[in-house]
This record gives C-alpha cells, sequence and structure tokens, in this order.
C-alpha cells in the first residue's frame, strides 16, 4: 500500500506535469497496474480481515444465561465462562454485551393526549402575598384552570385553600364556559352546570330582599340590629343615595 505522499506525488505529476502514466511509473518505481488504480481511487477504503474471537464459541452460552437475567453484569458473566473454559478477557465480553443490548432496548413510546371539549382540565394554585383588612394581614391565593382542549384559562383569586373552596373553584368555570357534553355528537351544548351551595345563598339573599321590597337603607338598619345582637359584623357601609358620593 502506497503511502500518502506517494499518491500525492503520482496526482502531481499526472495532473500539473502531464506525465504520463508509463514515466510515472518507472519514475516512482510501482506497477503501471497500481499507478492506475490510485488514479481511479486515490484513496481505497483499508482492507479489515474477521479474526475469530475467543468469545466466539461461548456466545451461545451468553445469550443462554442472559434470558435467564437480562441485566446480569459482565463480571457475574465472566465468573460463569470460566467455568465453561472461557479463557479470554472481560473486554472482549463487555463490548459484545453492549451490541447485544443495544439491540434489545425498546424505546419508550409517547402517544399524544388530544382530548374532547370538557374531558379534562388542569388545575394548580398560585400565591400572591396577602391584602390587608383593617390591618389584618389576609393571605392571597389564585386558582388556575386550564381546559385541554381549547387551552382557556380561568382564574379566581380567593383567600382559602380549603376543600370547599377546591371545589367551588371547580364548579365556577362551567358557568361562563357551558362544557359541551362529551357524549353529544351533534354539536349543542349541553346544560351549565349548577353550584348548588351559590344557589342557595344566592335564593336566602332574594327572600331577605323581597322582605324589604329590596329598599337598601331598611335592610342596612335590620342587618345593623342583627349586628348588635350576634356581636357579629354584617354591613359596614351606609348605602348611599342616588345624588350621594363617597370620597
Amino acid at each position: 500500500m502506497l503511502s500518502p505522499e506517494q499518491i500525492n506525488e503520482i496526482h502531481r505529476l499526472h495532473l500539473v506535469e502531464k506525465w504520463p502514466q508509463r514515466r510515472i511509473a518507472r519514475h516512482l518505481h510501482i506497477g503501471r497496474h497500481t499507478l492506475a488504480k490510485y488514479l481511479d481511487n486515490p484513496a481505497p477504503p483499508p482492507s479489515h480481515r474477521d479474526r475469530a474471537s475467543k468469545l466466539d464459541a461461548f456466545k451461545p452460552a451468553v445469550t443462554e444465561l442472559l434470558v435467564q437475567d437480562p441485566k446480569a453484569p459482565a463480571p457475574v458473566l465472566l465468573l460463569r465462562l470460566q467455568t465453561l473454559g472461557y479463557d479470554g478477557s472481560i473486554t472482549i465480553l463487555k463490548d459484545y454485551l453492549q451490541a447485544v443490548r443495544k439491540d434489545d432496548v425498546l424505546r419508550r413510546a409517547y402517544v399524544r393526549m388530544e382530548p374532547s371539549p370538557g374531558e379534562r382540565f388542569d388545575i394548580d394554585w398560585g400565591h400572591f402575598g396577602a391584602l390587608l383588612y383593617n390591618g389584618t394581614p389576609s393571605k392571597l391565593y389564585a386558582f388556575c384552570l386550564v381546559e385541554c382542549h381549547s387551552r382557556k384559562m380561568y382564574l379566581e383569586f380567593t383567600h382559602s385553600q380549603s376543600f370547599e373552596t377546591f371545589v367551588r373553584c371547580h364548579m365556577h368555570p362551567s358557568r361562563p364556559w357551558a362544557a359541551v357534553h362529551p357524549g353529544r355528537t351533534d354539536g349543542r351544548r349541553a346544560m351549565k352546570w349548577k353550584d348548588e351551595i351559590v344557589e342557595e345563598v344566592r335564593t336566602a339573599r332574594e327572600a331577605y330582599a323581597a322582605q324589604f321590597d329590596y329598599h337598601l337603607e331598611p335592610m342596612f338598619e335590620d342587618l345593623k340590629k342583627k349586628e348588635e345582637q350576634n356581636l357579629a359584623p354584617r354591613a359596614n357601609l351606609k348605602p348611599l343615595k342616588p345624588h350621594e358620593q363617597r370620597a
């Protein structure tokens, strides 16, 4: 095999000096067939000879051991093979195990999730410091809910992370969004969800306001009386008349 310097000299004499192949062969003391070969292919791939490995005769035994324990380490397999007469190094065994196990590795499959409208929601809580009420701090939380199909986000601020608040915050987005029932195929929207607790409070407030014909001043006076009786705040600001303005 010629050296890189000899190959470069062949091409220089042939392409630059325009020497004929017979003259180049005599000048470099190489055969004309060798010269023609390197002119056609300046960098032929090196030839490799497949040599027998000391592990070849024991590969069936390695396969059987891997069936019994696919994660068996190389030192353990080496001890087993040495009892069968293997006298090679552990490096050969490690290289073979790496090649075999690489072919057996199964790639984990990932399935893209495409939920239907109203089928799946992602939720989380956020903390936004605290608000002061008459000098008393009250922690402020944010409930965040994302509808996975449309990516619409609902955000609600609360002062509590109790279970009751958690449930109510889940139910409140259903009113403005009017979630689609997953079983429908005609595209019509399903009935809006209702928060039973909120509806009960609203009904009680409507009944209370109807007692005073929805006049705010009598309602305020009644709340102040109940506040004095129960020693619990019920009404803080007196209702304004239409011509009054609060600073």
